[in-house]
Formats: C-alpha cells, structure tokens, sequence
C-alpha cells in the first residue's frame, strides 16, 4: 500500500505536457504492472498512459504483468486496449511469459481472450517450451488442451518434451507424451530427453521414456549415450534400469565399462559387471576395462575389476598386458597385484589342462 501511495505522488505530479507525461509514464506503467498495483495501473490509464508504451529497457506491461502473474492487471490492460500479442525486448509475448512463470491462472486468462497458443520468439521458444522447461505441468495441460504443437522445435532444435527432461517433471512429459510428444526427438546437438534424464539420474523420467519407447542407445554428436552419461557421472540406479534395454554386449555397454574404469569410478564397475557386462571385452582400439584402470592407477578398480573375473593375461594389438600399461605409468603396487593375479591365472590354465 505504502509502495503505491509513494506512486501515485508521483503521477499526481507529473507535468502535464504531452511529451513529459508520455516520457514518465511508459516505465512507470510497466513498473506498477510488473508490481500488480491495480490502484496506479487504473490511474494512468485513466490519465490516457499508453497500455503498450515500451519502457527504456524494451519492456511492455502486459507482459511485465503476464511474467509475475498479475491476472488483474492483465485484464485492466487488455480492457484498455493492449496488443494481447505485443513483445518485451526479448520477443515474449504475455502467453508465453506467464507459462514460463507457471501462472495458470493468467495463461487461462490470456487463451480465453484469444492469446495465441502457438506465438514464438525469434529463437522459436514458445509458450509450451516455456511451461515445459520450468516443469509447470498444468500449465502444459492447458496449452495442450488449446492445440499447443508438442514437437514444436526452438532454433536449437529443442521440442517441449526436452524442456521437460531439463526440468525433471516427470508429469509434464507424460502430458507430452501422450499427447504425441516424440520421444526420440533430437536436438541440433543430437541429445535426447533420454540422454539428459540418465545424465541427471531422473530414474523415473528414464522408466518413463522407456515405457514410450524412446530409443536407450541414441547418442548425441559428441558420442554419448543415456548409460555412458549415467555411468561416468555415478547413477547407479539408472544404469541399473538402463542396462537391460541397452544390452549387455553393446558398445555403450563396455564404453561404460572402459570409461568407469579409466576413471576409477569403483561402484560404478561393480555394478556394470554384476549386471552381466564382461570385464574382457575390447573396444576399436583392443583395450580392456582393466587395463584403462591399470594404466590411470585405480587401484581399487582393478581390484574390483579382477574380483569380477577380468583376465589379466589379455594383451592389446602390440602386445601389452593391463599390468604392462600399469609399469610403464610407474603404478608400482598395481604392477605387483597384477602380476599376482597373471601367476594365479597361469596355474589355473594349467590346471584346467591336467583336468
């Protein structure tokens, strides 16, 4: 109350020539919409303020009002005479404005007075991205009840299901889903809802999208997955829940393995080999997982990793074995568990041929 006194002083003071009055009362009227101060918005309307003056920052005040959710003041605009479709400085209209700050309420408002659903910005964000990213899930509802477009693309290649994905509001993908959203939709960047969920451990997100099919070995234009990215960045339950869809023997499988290794990311090797993948397979180059945490000096990874059945006596392409990588990077204590477990594997041979 105190804040709108102080205002209306200052209107009540105002000069009362045309060019003064125009000049002081565009910020003021963007200000006390973005405010939701009904009694100075009414009183510079009524004194003739301009409903779509732009303030000096490129601001209009339906969509100042429409931002903070003030439904009342976007009504007083409108029945003013405001463009329901004029744009702030960065080409947001009210609709998409109020969706982005989840204002139900006000984005009702603005759709029963015709705002229109599928208005975007020159990067392509429309309402429906703007809800969707800031996981407003009935406010996705309400614009997919009025035809908003579920694989609307932004200028990256963004669809509202990825927006969702980036919030992790596992209802608002659904309503997308269901609503023909496409699930194996990729961006310019080539990543999937899927990816970004696994990579941020959203387990019920990934179960979601998997239940709609989305497809678990897409990767993105750097090369990877939804299980290498929950892998390196240690969701143990997701990969759990991934690794059954992806496959066991798949590239992403033992890339997961060789990078959990590499990294010494100890659980995380455990896990992928209690959950069936094989510590012996090779990648392109004809490394093992062993060997990548030989020659980084994880002991512990090795050592979860020989728990697990790797071979030590396997070699590369030149001949070199995990305890060669791990000498040659002066890992001194892997060198003897190493070759500890190459004596127990060559007694073993043996015995297995007297057998």
């Amino acid at each position: 109350m105190a804040r709108t006194v102080a205002l209306l002083m200052v209107v009540i003071v105002l000069p009362f020539s045309a060019s003064a009055f125009a000049q002081s009362t565009e910020a003021l009227l963007v200000a006390a919409a973005r405010a939701g101060e009904a009694q100075l918005l009414e009183e510079l309307l009524r004194r003739g303020a301009d409903p779509d003056g732009v303030d000096e920052s490129g601001d209009v005040p339906l969509v100042g009002a429409a931002a903070a959710g003030h439904t009342g003041a976007i009504r007083a605009l409108l029945a003013s005479g405001a463009a329901i479709e004029g744009t702030d400085a960065v080409g947001r209209t009210a609709l998409i404005a109020a969706a982005g700050g989840g204002h139900l309420l006000t984005v009702t408002t603005l759709l029963n007075e015709g705002a229109d659903a599928s208005a975007a910005t020159q990067t392509g964000w429309t309402a429906l991205l703007a809800a969707a990213s800031g996981g407003h899930a009935p406010v996705v509802k309400m614009l997919l009840d009025r035809a908003a477009d579920p694989n609307a693309r932004d200028d990256r290649g963004w669809t509202p299901l990825r927006a969702a994905a980036d919030s992790g509001n596992v209802r608002a993908a659904r309503l997308l889903l269901d609503a023909g959203g496409d699930p194996n939709a990729r961006t310019d960047a080539g990543t999937t809802a899927l990816i970004v969920a696994a990579r941020d451990g959203s387990v019920e997100l990934v179960r979601l999208l998997l239940e709609y099919h989305a497809e678990p070995t897409a990767a993105d234009s750097a090369g990877g997955s939804a299980l290498v990215y929950a892998a390196i960045d240690g969701h143990v339950t997701t990969v759990r829940l991934l690794l059954p869809a992806v496959g066991i023997e798949s590239p992403q499988a033992l890339e997961a393995l060789l990078l959990s290794s590499l990294e010494g990311l100890t659980e995380m090797v455990t896990t992928l080999m209690q959950g069936g993948v094989s510590a012996d397979q090779r990648n392109e180059y004809g490394l093992t997982p062993l060997m990548a945490a030989a020659a980084a000096g994880h002991m512990e990874a090795v050592q979860a990793l020989l728990a697990g059945g790797a071979n030590p006596l396997l070699e590369d392409p030149v001949g070199w074995s995990a305890a060669a990588y791990a000498r040659d990077a002066a890992h001194g204590d892997i060198v003897e568990i190493l070759e500890d477990a190459e004596a127990n594997w060559g007694r073993l041979g043996k015995a297995a041929q007297k057998s």
